[in-house]
């Protein structure tokens, strides 16, 4: 007879529980594989906001550049628009403040010098009262009614169109505009003038309005004569001594 197996020499004689397997070795694996994906997505990020920020520097970067080539145009154009009305040519002086608005059309300091010219050039052609209203306007509306000096370029574009009474309270709103009193003596002496009904000029007349072989020679000033002829007969002292 044989001998029975012994339960330790059969496996299958008594299974009981089996030993847990070994997953340590798998968790390590998929930590390391989530990790690396993660570093691989976080890298991305990383490359796309780089690539985003670099692109945000260049178009701020164009931004700046263009406002400043704009600021330097607007610069020489008022350079020239100044130059031009010191010398009396009005018609340069306006084709460079156009030429500005073509370029900004929100340039409020253009509509005012545009307003002012219309509206206070002593040359009867270069006066439109209406349309100095209309860029005066504009000029205010664009810096919401806060320079005093648009304002009173405003009530000189009332008092040419021929509306004193406006002109006046424009004028008056300029006056109240400018605390600090940079401008009071002007402001104060155009309000008066509009209040008597009179519109504001400035400016010098072209030079052929002094063309002297065209024009005869303006007779001297009577009371100038007088007053010289009282001199004249002041003796000198030390000439009387004599």
């Amino acid at each position: 007879m044989s001998m029975p197996h012994n339960f330790s020499d059969d496996p299958n004689a008594f299974p009981g529980s089996q030993p847990p397997p070994n997953n340590t070795k798998t968790i390590i694996i998929v930590v390391v594989s989530i990790f690396g994906v993660l570093l691989l997505v976080c890298g991305g990020l990383i490359t796309v906001g780089v690539v985003i920020a670099r692109k945000a520097v260049q178009e701020i970067e164009g931004v700046v550049e263009q406002m400043q080539a704009d600021m330097d145009a607007s610069q020489q154009q008022m350079e020239e628009y100044q130059a031009a009305v010191a010398n009396g040519d009005y018609a340069t002086a306006m084709e460079a403040v156009e030429e500005r608005l073509a370029i900004s059309p929100e340039d409020a300091a253009s509509h005012n010098n545009k307003a002012w010219l219309l509206a206070t050039c002593p040359v009867d052609e270069f006066r439109d009262g209406k349309l100095a209203v209309e860029h005066a306007t504009r000029a205010c509306e664009l810096t919401g009614w806060s320079n005093s000096s648009f304002i009173d370029t405003l009530a000189a574009a009332h008092a040419e169109s021929g509306d004193f009474e406006a002109a006046a309270e424009c004028q008056q709103k300029a006056i109240d505009s400018d605390p600090e009193g940079f401008y009071q003596e002007e402001f104060r002496e155009r309000l008066a003038l509009y209040q008597s009904g009179m519109p504001y000029r400035e400016g010098p007349l072209p030079a052929e309005t002094f063309d002297t072989q065209d024009s005869p020679i303006p007779p001297a000033d009577p009371g100038v004569e007088a007053v010289e002829s009282v001199f004249d007969d002041v003796s000198d002292p030390a000439t009387s001594e004599e």
